[in-house]
């Protein structure tokens, strides 16, 4: 070692051992250093190797002063790991796979073994299934073994297979109380009796509670330590550190829990996340190690890495007390002291540099708890109740729970356990004395006896619903507690031990009592635990407890008997059976009884006996049996212990790099997201995809045991993670592990949808706020969303550890710039992410994120390290080390075998001067990944790829580059090369490892060059061109691979040679090229435009005009015997007429009419009255009848002339009087849109565009005359179904047309504004209608516009792309001459206009193709069916909005204020800033701007539904109009989109069928309006809300057709599909580019070319040139 020359001797009674002695650095910085930056220092000097640990790294420690401030990285190999079962486990389990991948990987799997000791404590499976009886613990710990009994085998195997692991076994204790009882070593006795201090990591975050001992240690990922286990070094940045001053003496009521409560907030608010935190002063002398411990404990909360207390006299008699001999104390001391590590606390001057300083005087410390839902959120006792009520009726947040006012005060009476008592808001349903934060500490411990001893001498009792347990860290609690004669006591009162573990801390608190659980789900209670812990994030300590206060022990006893969080502590707080109070100093016990009671009890002799045979275990456990073989024998049935998946197929090459592309967001989250809410935790919910898996595998729900028992299997953990139930999710609609899955708008459990994602082949990511990852270290919180498909987190802040984590299963962490989130940048989570990840990516480099929705912004890439970014390359730090390994071991065999190869061939050569002489060290697998390149043998690269070489002998190998494998004649003459002449020293080469190159790690992908034969250093002889490659290899002349290569090139030249000429067909004539010559949009498009635009007018008109006439109020209520037709009936016997009934309250309710802004008579409903007994009652008896009585709704109608007067509509016979008639007429319309669109697509497609605009626009003309005085109501249906049906097959045809005749540049622009006369003309009948009131006049108007739009059909050209495909080219040729006439534009003499000639596979030879031909293809199906969807979905939320601003027929189906045809009017206008804005949305593409508008129509008519509820009329009709504007742009949007997906040969009926499926969405409008009926308008206005959002999510499934030019044959639609660059068929080649590179542009001649293509039709149907 490096250092060697610090080592000296040191003499300890009888023994000498050697040390390395810093003072010999002769540095005197080193004396200013923090004590735990010479721990690092320490063991950096140890291990410093001049390869793990360099001696610049020993450097920058003794320069911690100036280093801590510039993120300098350093390593740190500590001396062990300590383990609990529940990242035990998984370690285990990893650990056995490893030497399975290792095993097939053609390695050692032996290898793979722990290098340094590694303790597992099983502690995390015990829960509390019984409580409150002397049979508990028994029974605890019998359903632990027969819950975790295959897991405790498995561990057993491990104890037995693997070196250097030591098993604690089940009812030990806990890890961290072991730990600092037990297992620590203070000061470690290595190889050759070298002494250095003890350091640990482990895989709990609570793993800092040694700190207090003088143990340097804290807590990382499993797979972080899994790492450490096998030798590997951990990175990490050289930490700040914080001196912690107390000064001062606690005060007589204060616990140490206080006090570590007002530590973690004041740690807490400074920020201390990433540092280390020292304590010194006075004030910690008079600290005992286990209240130093409980500080230490803590320190995960307050954020650092870690909270360290050096050693002092007090920590060498902590290790008396606790058992540790007199050598073992005098060598911890007398080692420390020679190496300045030793501390006086007593002692005023010591005072180190350190980065900042806090001061606390232990006298200010004041009864404290921690709470409700964060440990760092501390509560003054004396405040507790104040600060519980206020949150009970605050905005949720974590201090409240959001409860209405009303609803704060409930309680409900609970009968439990033959006792009754009221349980409310705040009462403690769980009190328990547990974690090692507390349970480690005799004094709180004694402390909580003398409480119950004081309780039980008062005759008080706990309350009859709360759940008590005790479970002690360690045997040595039980042993002080039953000599000091408290235990019985605590059993009294129900604090009996249930077990030795974590239990309730953890999450293992077992369930509530039926009665309690009853009357918490049923009144929403906000009940209460008080528990002796470390953590209570929200859901952690049980799913029916959501205010958990972190306590002392003796105040979790206090509020079991009190019963309410919600109580004054300095009032009265229960009263005894004889009617005294009892206040807090009645039971309370003092610092100096406690004191005595532990001067007295705790002895060393319980700690001996205690842990003298704690590695024998139970018996249970002693019974267990394993198989004693080095591989695990896995059990696919198991449900407990399954082999991972992570080296699943893994080999010795890196896995290639590539980008987050298209990633949907999994989850949406805000700040301080734990692991407790990432990783599987806690019991299995029934209901959870965890519970169904071990369902369907014949688990019984009695058997599921917690997600901790069965960290051992993958399938249940993916399943659990994000499971936690307080999970709140952005994307979710409600508090759960749920999720939207945004393609589909479902919202599922996480794990499924995450699986949708998989499945599909959708990379994930998650968005985050601040702290994500915070809370205890869980592997799983990393592995679980790997295993979920996460590729990358983006976060404001990550905790350390759990950003390690991700690091170590090959998940990025990101991180927002600061003052940004996702909120500030406006991310929902519903859109896609793409994250470009470089290449050559550093720590802490900016990457570019792009989404969807157009924003783009920079984050953070946290690889804080070279380290982490190695690991990220090999997929994950668990893969680096298998390769490590298998390199380490392979590594001299290889290099010696090709060094031997080599020497052989250069012997036979005789070149003697280029043997290699024995080389020296191999080369470390991180150097060869930080980029340099390794040659290959061709005899390793032909082992690896023989089919690329042939046997030319033993000699006619060489040395190649090791760049992408040759695996074509194309790789052979595409690749850097390096000739057999070349001087050795020349080749840039190293001789090591092939498998490890930096090209098959590093490079995915090398620069080619073209090797051409005339500048190549050595030609190819002729007989390595000849084909038959006859000539014999020669010693004398090796054949290189520079050969091979210019062989293979010679050959492909003449093949090249040989081609004759590629004949152009219609495959070559680019219709786009054609467009840009005749111009984008030039004065021959625009006329077009205009013409189709006049003509779209009055087919807007009729389209909406007998929407006027069918939702005027023009009806009431027909009540059998007592209407207008009965009183008319009988006029002359009745005592008075039906106006006067109209004008009064007998009949029917008055409601108030917003159009008129008047009281009327509600027209859908009346009174349940005697109308019989009523009609013949005079006048003056009914007259006065008040309105109250049964209110009836109506189910007949009756016209009412009378009512037809006050309306704008005079002169229409009515013949839709009630809503079924209306639906009717709306089916009437939808069935003749099909089918317009199927006969008008048809005829369009057959017969071309403008003779169907011309032929179906004479016919709408007459339709719509004859429609005017159309008075049955079913010649009415018939008529209106013409009409629609030739309405919509001229609009379709014109459509069609415009888009044809427009190019890639401005199809948006006039896809979008060609849907404008829409909005006009629906405009125009609104003002027509107001000013006439009359429909007969609305509909001549509209007749007379048709016939001035039809005069100007004469000047429409024909589509000459139509006219191209279906042979008529000389038709084609003029009007695309005329079009460059007119446009002053120049074309060819000759356009070699060819037919269209389709592929044989879409049809029979000589069919003309139809619509029905797309279905032959399955890419196209599917898509038409999502298109079909969409059409139906956009079609129903359109009509729908249509009728809801329209159908004022009643006030009780009536939505908006405001006049009937305004309103209309403004639904038309608004229409047109849509279309321009569409124009600009477009630019997104068609997909995003389709998903877009529907998003948005949906969004703002839910927000209209909203506003409707709440009584807002006209915010609603604003966001009803801006609604119906959406999802026009979505109609217009989907129009252009359609157009683009289908080819010209059936465009018209694609588009016409796509629209006629929509008339299904349309017809249905009309019947679920009829909800309105018998519901609140509201039902169907969410109901088309829905369908707009679902129609959103499917957009996702269409191919992107923006920028690509229409396509003209099918086969370029499914290449459109397959998202080909450039569909084929007329567009794959170029007009413009074919005229570039013809000498004679414009003059060439297409010719004609012979082909045998099975999919071409024969050479008769092509002619040469038609044009």
């Amino acid at each position: 070692m490096a250092y060697n020359n610090l080592i000296r001797d040191l003499t300890i009674g009888d023994n000498v051992y050697k040390f390395f002695d810093l003072n010999g650095l002769g540095d005197a910085r080193y004396n200013e250093l923090p004590i735990s930056i010479k721990y690092l220092l320490e063991a950096a000097v140890r291990h410093c190797d001049e390869f793990h640990v360099l001696k610049k790294d020993v450097e920058t420690i003794l320069d911690w002063k100036n280093s801590q401030r510039k993120q300098a990285e350093i390593p740190f190999k500590p001396a062990r790991v300590i383990l609990q079962d529940f990242t035990g486990v998984p370690a285990v389990v990893d650990l056995a796979a490893m030497r399975d991948a290792v095993q097939n990987m053609g390695a050692d799997p032996a290898k793979i073994n722990p290098v340094c000791p590694v303790d597992l404590v099983i502690d995390h499976s015990v829960q509390v299934d019984h409580y409150g009886n002397l049979d508990a613990l028994a029974k605890n710990q019998s359903i632990e073994f027969e819950r975790n009994r295959e897991r405790f085998n498995f561990l057993k195997w491990g104890s037995k297979a693997f070196d250097n692991l030591l098993i604690v076994p089940p009812g030990s204790g806990i890890v961290h109380q072991v730990n600092l009882e037990y297992l620590a070593r203070t000061v470690f006795v290595g190889k050759d009796g070298v002494l250095y201090p003890d350091s640990v990591v482990g895989t709990d975050s609570h793993t800092t509670m040694i700190d207090g001992s003088g143990v340097l240690g804290w807590g990382v990922g499993g797979i972080e330590a899994e790492a450490v286990m096998l030798g590997q070094p951990i990175s990490m940045v050289i930490p700040e550190v914080i001196g912690y001053e107390l000064i001062g003496t606690l005060s007589d009521t204060v616990t140490s829990t206080d006090l570590v409560l007002t530590i973690t907030k004041n740690l807490r608010d400074l920020g201390v996340v990433g540092k280390f935190v020292e304590f010194y002063g006075t004030g910690v002398a008079s600290l005992s190690i286990a209240d130093r411990a409980t500080i230490a404990n803590m320190c995960p909360e307050y954020g650092a890495t870690i909270g360290f207390f050096p050693v002092d006299k007090r920590t060498i008699d902590y290790l008396t007390q606790t058992g540790r001999d007199s050598d073992y104390t005098q060598r911890v001391e007398q080692y420390l002291k020679s190496v300045g590590m030793f501390v006086d606390f007593t002692n005023d001057s010591y005072r180190p540099t350190y980065t900042t300083t806090l001061k606390l005087d232990l006298g200010s410390v004041v009864p404290s708890v921690s709470g409700p839902k964060r440990p760092h959120d501390r509560v003054e006792l004396a405040t507790l109740a104040q600060d519980f009520t206020k949150g009970l009726t605050d905005k949720i947040s974590f201090k409240a729970f959001g409860l209405k006012p009303e609803d704060a005060t409930k309680t409900v009476t609970v009968t439990n356990n033959g006792r009754t008592a009221e349980l409310g808001h705040g009462s403690v349903v769980i009190a328990a004395i547990t974690s090692c934060t507390n349970t480690s500490n005799p004094s709180v411990m004694l402390a909580a006896g003398l409480v119950a001893k004081k309780a039980v001498e008062l005759g008080l009792n706990v309350q009859p619903y709360v759940k008590t347990s005790l479970s002690p860290g360690s045997g040595v609690v039980t042993k002080y507690l039953e000599a000091s004669g408290l235990l019985p006591y605590l059993e009294k009162i129900g604090f009996n031990i249930a077990g030795y573990g974590c239990m309730t801390c953890i999450g293992n608190s077992g369930p509530l009592d039926e009665p309690v659980t009853k009357a918490i789900e049923e009144n929403n209670l906000v009940v209460a635990g008080v528990l002796s812990g470390n953590r209570n994030f929200e859901g952690r300590i049980h799913p029916h407890v959501r205010a958990n206060y972190l306590a002392s022990p003796p105040l979790a006893v206090l509020y079991s008997i009190i019963g309410n969080v919600n109580v004054d502590i300095n009032g009265v707080l229960a009263v005894t059976p004889d009617g005294k109070e009892i206040r807090l100093a009645d039971i309370w016990p003092t610092r100096s009884e406690v004191a005595k009671f532990e001067e007295e009890f705790v002895k060393p002799q319980f700690f001996r006996e205690v842990y003298a045979n704690i590695e024998l275990g139970s018996t249970e456990w002693q019974q267990l049996e394993c198989p004693a073989v080095k591989l695990y024998p896995w059990d696919d049935n198991s449900t407990y212990i399954k082999k991972v998946p992570f080296f699943d197929g893994m080999t010795n090459e890196l896995p290639p790099q590539s980008d987050i592309t298209n990633a949907h967001v999994l989850l949406n989250l805000g700040d301080s997201v734990t692991t407790d809410h990432i990783s599987p935790a806690g019991s299995i919910s029934k209901t959870s995809p965890a519970a169904r898996f071990l369902a369907s595998r014949g688990v019984g729900q009695r058997d599921f045991n917690t997600y901790g028992a069965r960290r051992g299997n993958d399938e249940i953990m993916a399943r659990g993670t994000f499971a936690n139930i307080r999970l709140v999710n952005k994307l979710a609609s409600k508090v759960g592990p749920i999720t939207l899955h945004v393609p589909s708008g479902e919202e599922l459990d996480i794990f499924d949808a995450a699986k949708k994602y998989m499945d599909a082949g959708i990379p994930a990511i998650i968005l985050a706020g601040k702290e994500y990852g915070c809370g205890s270290s869980r592997d799983w919180a990393a592995k679980g969303p790997f295993l979920q498909g996460v590729k990358a987190v983006i976060a404001e802040s990550f905790e350390r550890i759990h950003r390690s984590n991700l690091i170590g299963m090959g998940i990025i962490p990101f991180q927002f710039q600061a003052g940004q989130n996702a909120d500030s940048l406006g991310l929902t989570g519903k859109e896609q992410f793409s994250i470009a990840v470089p290449s050559d990516l550093k720590p802490g480099q900016l990457v570019d994120v792009n989404v969807s929705n157009g924003t783009t912004f920079q984050v953070i890439c946290r690889f804080d390290t070279e380290v982490e970014l190695t690991y990220y390359r090999n997929g994950g730090i668990l893969q680096y080390m298998i390769r490590k390994l298998i390199h380490h071991s392979l590594n001299t065999t290889k290099r010696r075998e090709g060094r031997e190869k080599y020497n052989l061939l250069m012997a036979d050569e005789g070149d003697e001067e280029a043997i290699i002489d024995e080389p020296g060290e191999p080369e470390p697998l991180e150097r060869q990944q930080s980029g340099l390149a390794t040659p290959k043998l061709v005899e390793d690269l032909e082992e690896e790829y023989p089919e690329n070489y042939e046997q030319r002998g033993p000699t006619s190998r060489f040395l190649v580059t090791p760049h992408l494998p040759i695996r074509s004649d194309t790789d052979l003459i595409t690749n850097t090369t390096i000739h057999a002449d070349t001087p050795l020293e020349n080749h840039p080469l190293i001789y090591s490892e092939p498998e490890f190159s930096t090209a098959k790690f590093l490079t995915p992908q090398v620069s080619m060059q073209t090797v051409d034969p005339e500048t190549a250093s050595v030609a190819p002889s002729e007989t390595s061109i000849n084909a038959d490659n006859s000539r014999k290899p020669s010693n004398a002349r090796l054949k290189s691979e520079m050969e091979i290569r210019n062989q293979h090139y010679q050959k492909q030249k003449q093949y090249a040679s040989q081609q004759e000429p590629k004949a152009k067909r219609l495959t070559d004539i680019d219709f786009e090229g054609i467009l840009q010559l005749i111009g984008g949009c030039s004065y021959w498009q625009i006329i077009i435009y205009l013409i189709i635009s006049v003509q779209q007018v009055p087919h807007a008109m009729f389209n909406l005009s007998v929407v006027y006439m069918m939702y005027q109020p023009d009806h009431w209520c027909k009540i059998p015997f007592f209407n207008d037709e009965s009183f008319s009936a009988e006029l002359g016997y009745t005592n008075y007429t039906w106006d006067q009934v109209l004008n009064s309250t007998i009949a029917f309710p008055r409601t108030f009419n917003k159009q008129r802004n008047e009281l009327h008579h509600d027209q859908c409903h009346y009174f349940a009255r005697d109308y019989v007994h009523i009609k013949l009652s005079p006048w003056s008896q009914v007259k006065d009848m008040n309105g109250t009585g049964r209110i009836m709704r109506c189910k007949e109608w009756e016209y009412d002339r009378s009512v037809m007067d006050r309306t704008v509509v005079t002169e229409w016979n009515r013949v839709c009087d009630n809503n079924w008639s209306r639906a009717h007429v709306h089916m009437s319309y939808s069935l003749g849109y099909l089918v317009g669109c199927f006969v008008g697509g048809y005829f369009s497609d057959r017969c071309g565009r403008k003779s169907a605009i011309t032929l179906f626009g004479v016919l709408t003309m007459l339709f719509g005359f004859l429609l005017t005085y159309s008075k049955e109501f079913e010649i009415f249906l018939v008529v209106r179904f013409l009409l629609a049906a030739t309405n919509e097959a001229a609009d379709l045809a014109a459509y069609v047309l415009c888009m044809e005749v427009t190019g890639t540049k401005y199809r948006s622009i006039v896809g979008s504004l060609i849907q404008a006369p829409w909005a006009c003309g629906y405009a125009f009948l609104a003002l027509i209608a107001y000013l006439t009131k009359s429909w007969t006049t609305i509909h001549l108007i509209c007749v007379l516009l048709h016939i001035c739009s039809l005069c100007l059909l004469y000047f429409l050209p024909e589509s000459p792309r139509w006219l191209i495909l279906n042979n008529k080219t000389k038709k084609a040729e003029k009007i695309i001459r005329q079009a460059c006439h007119y446009n002053n534009s120049r074309l060819p003499s000759d356009l070699g206009l060819v037919r269209h000639a389709e592929k044989k596979k879409w049809m029979k030879h000589n069919e003309k193709p139809s619509y029905f031909h797309l279905f032959r293809s399955s890419e196209l199906r599917f898509r038409n069916v999502v298109l079909f969807i969409v059409w139906i979905a956009t079609a129903l939320v359109y009509y729908g909005m249509v009728i809801a601003l329209s159908d004022q027929s009643s006030p009780g189906r009536r939505v908006f204020d405001g006049n009937f045809f305004l309103n209309n009017a403004m639904a038309g206008a608004i229409e047109l800033p849509t279309l321009v804005f569409c124009v600009f949305l477009l630019r997104m593409g068609r997909k995003r701007s389709q998903m877009a508008a529907l998003f948005g129509s949906g969004i703002l008519l839910l927000i209209s539904v909203f506003m409707v509820y709440n009584k807002k009329s006209t915010l609603a009709l604003i966001f009803m109009l801006l609604s119906k504007a959406c999802i026009q742009g979505s109609f217009n949007i989907l129009y252009i989109f359609t157009s683009e997906l289908n080819p010209t040969v059936v465009r018209n009926s694609a588009v016409g069928i796509s629209s006629m499926i929509a008339r299904m969405g349309a017809g249905a409008s009309g019947y679920i309006a009829i909800l309105s009926d018998v519901t609140m308008p509201l039902v169907p206005m969410t109901i088309f809300a829905c369908f707009s959002l679902l129609a959103g999510c499917l957009v996702l499934l269409l191919p992107e057709t923006q920028g690509l030019p229409l396509p003209d044959t099918i086969l370029d639609s499914v290449n459109m599909v397959k998202r080909k660059p450039k569909p084929c068929g007329t567009l794959s080649g170029t007009f413009l580019n074919a005229v570039d590179d013809d000498p004679q542009p414009y003059g060439a001649e297409l010719y004609r070319k012979s082909t045998t293509d099975d999919d071409e039709e024969s050479d008769e149907s092509i002619p040469q040139k038609t044009a």
